[in-house]
């Protein structure tokens, strides 16, 4: 690890297990800064289901492989790579002990990481739990970029994470948001004022989509969801959806995590599994219209979707739910408030296509790539 440069600590959702705003930002900084990249032991209520049986597998799997992945070097592809942590914790940060148990594990995994550099240190993490750590570990400046609200979503343990969040705001340096929603959020909570920086988008990757026919296995016309499949999709719509388009094919493509049992009911609602981030382009192209069925609560009138901006790069009618982040793209895209709009729309689409207007307004895409966002975020970190 060279000591001439600032190191970047990140800590955040495991790297490489599917893409994330922060694995954007921090891939495209690796040439110029040291990374060291802690992957999260995950935030979720202790309960006895599938999703965290895979997940303890999964964690455990990668603490018998190595505490320490990789280094910071040139991948097959060329790409530097950050040093990866895989951190042995405890799996809840429910009650002091276990708050107490996991600062002493982390400080001590963390810190010999550290030592081996001699300049400046900014800590980034995208998680609540790290204000345990502030003070502790040998950090100049601290930066909470929230991308969630993590005490709202699905199966979490929501009371120590408000809890948690609440004092990493209280101790950090700066704040960076990915939506007003969670500008708002925070500064009504805390009274704290943080930056925006709203999710960007590959432009060369997804202007250049190459055929796969990897969908051609589904009949009828292909209506694509990409993203996380999870507790925040709507099932009604999905259900109203499939039974007004019965000959065509409804396909889900991502990580699982726990989502509702009614979600994948009719029969022709499909479970694609997950796909190399490459071949996504490929599908949208095979695809006749792409989807962001999500519930309207308190956690997705918060979120920005990734997937948004990559949907709108794309040359397909998009419809999604009608919420803050994608009302303000009302003009790109169709929003519907319930099942029976999101159903009138979808026909219109698969009848007539994008119009004219939609397409045009889409141009303010190209403007949002990440190799600009990560301009902006390089700037807010250095503070």
């Amino acid at each position: 690890m060279s000591n001439s440069k600032t190191l970047l600590l990140v800590f955040s959702d495991d790297w490489g297990r599917h893409p994330s705003s922060c694995q954007h930002l921090i891939k495209r900084l690796l040439d110029r800064y040291d990374v060291v990249w802690v992957n999260t032991i995950g935030t979720r209520a202790i309960k006895l289901n599938w999703v965290t049986i895979r997940r303890t597998f999964e964690k455990a799997v990668s603490w018998m492989k190595t505490t320490k992945d990789s280094g910071n070097a040139a991948s097959d592809s060329g790409r530097i790579n950050p040093i990866i942590l895989n951190p042995k914790m405890l799996p809840s940060f429910g009650g002091k002990t276990r708050r107490r148990i996991n600062k002493s594990l982390l400080v001590k995994q963390i810190v010999p990481e550290l030592q081996k550099h001699d300049g400046p240190v900014i800590g980034i993490s995208t998680v609540p739990y790290i204000s345990d750590l502030i003070g502790e570990l040998p950090v100049d400046r601290w930066v909470y970029y929230c991308v969630d609200d993590w005490s709202c979503w699905p199966e979490m343990d929501a009371k120590p994470l408000r809890q948690m969040e609440s004092e990493l705001i209280d101790k950090c340096h700066d704040i960076i948001c990915v939506s007003r929603a969670l500008q708002d959020r925070i500064f009504q909570q805390t009274g704290r004022n943080s930056v925006l920086l709203q999710h960007g988008f590959d432009e060369q990757f997804f202007s250049r989509p190459r055929s796969t026919k990897a969908l051609k296995q589904y009949p009828g016309r292909k209506i694509l969801y990409w993203g996380l499949i999870d507790q925040r999709l709507d099932a009604e719509i999905v259900t109203a959806c499939a039974n007004a388009f019965p000959k065509d094919s409804f396909i889900f493509v991502g990580p699982t995590a726990n989502p509702s049992k009614e979600l994948f009911a009719p029969k022709n609602v499909h479970f694609h599994g997950v796909v190399e981030y490459s071949l996504l382009p490929a599908l949208a192209m095979e695809s006749s219209a792409l989807i962001m069925p999500y519930l309207d609560n308190d956690v997705t009138r918060q979120i920005q979707p990734l997937k948004m901006l990559e949907y709108l790069a794309v040359d397909k009618p998009v419809i999604a739910r009608n919420l803050p982040s994608t009302a303000e793209w009302s003009d790109c895209l169709d929003v519907a408030n319930n099942p029976e709009e999101f159903v009138k729309l979808l026909k219109k689409r698969l009848e007539k296509g994008m119009t004219s207007t939609q397409r045009r307004a889409r141009k303010r895409v190209e403007e949002l790539s990440w190799a600009k966002k990560v301009e902006e975020f390089e700037q807010m970190i250095l503070g």
